[in-house]
């Protein structure tokens, strides 16, 4: 899967307070409104929350579950939330572009080669077997469920280069994750891009197999990036501080493993 790291911008951990004898008490509690996405890269945000790494940071967090990528970068931008967790995309770049205030701050990990496959490109097992995923001709007529606003359309047209396609080449259709099972089996869609749980649960199916593991396709990619908000960037950067210090100590713990 990916590896998580511990890449926390300096201006965030200023005070250096995780892995040193564990934080100092905070005064006070604060609240932080922070979107939560069903991935196993948000999973060091649980851990912050189950240990009490929050609680030690004196923070109370709410989670919030938005689905669409657009959406949860409004709710940043506006302030409706304070931190959000996932990956880089054209919406942020625009966002910051267009000057809202919404940085990123950490990154919480990357595509690893060699390890166990997090995300990969998933394909009906009779288009694997029967070869036809080598024949551009043929690739031309699948349907891929990908959201090109996202890494995955730079993702695709790696996956695509040695047949000497695109992205833009191919049928573009985007099924929500927990409908993708489903469309797969019903053969309305070919080909999709799928991250733990769900590429677990599709293959669970016997009706598909992977094609590529994306850590394959671009080995040492950030997947998942920590974001602020103008809450935490502007009115209390030492919220911010302390959520990054019970993050990095979640990260720590994941890295141990089972």
């Amino acid at each position: 899967m990916t590896r998580l790291v511990a890449c926390v911008a300096s201006v965030v951990l200023a005070l250096g307070r995780a892995g040193c004898g564990g934080p100092a008490p905070a005064p006070g509690v604060e609240t932080v409104r922070a979107v939560e996405l069903p991935y196993l890269t948000m999973v060091p945000l649980q851990i912050a929350l189950e240990e009490g790494f929050f609680a030690d940071e004196g923070l109370d967090v709410e989670f919030i579950r938005l689905t669409r990528n657009q959406e949860i970068m409004t709710a940043l931008a506006s302030g409706d939330v304070d931190v959000a967790a996932g990956m880089l995309t054209v919406n942020e770049l625009n966002l910051i572009a267009a000057g809202a205030r919404v940085r990123m701050v950490a990154a919480m990990g990357e595509l690893s080669p060699g390890h166990c496959t997090f995300g990969a490109f998933v394909a009906r097992r009779e288009l694997l077997e029967s070869g036809a995923l080598e024949d551009p001709a043929r690739v031309r007529t699948l349907r891929f469920d990908i959201d090109p606003l996202l890494p995955l359309g730079y993702w695709t047209d790696e996956l695509l280069r040695p047949l000497g396609l695109t992205a833009e080449e191919v049928e573009i259709a985007y099924v929500p994750p927990p409908a993708t099972v489903a469309a797969m089996q019903a053969g309305s869609i070919d080909v999709t891009m799928e991250a733990e749980p769900f590429l677990s649960m599709l293959e669970a199916t016997g009706e598909t197999a992977v094609w590529a593991p994306v850590g394959e396709l671009t080995p040492g990619f950030v997947i998942t990036l920590l974001m602020y908000g103008p809450s935490l960037l502007d009115q209390r950067p030492e919220v911010g501080t302390r959520f990054a210090a019970a993050v990095l100590r979640g990260i720590e713990q994941y890295r141990e493993g089972k």
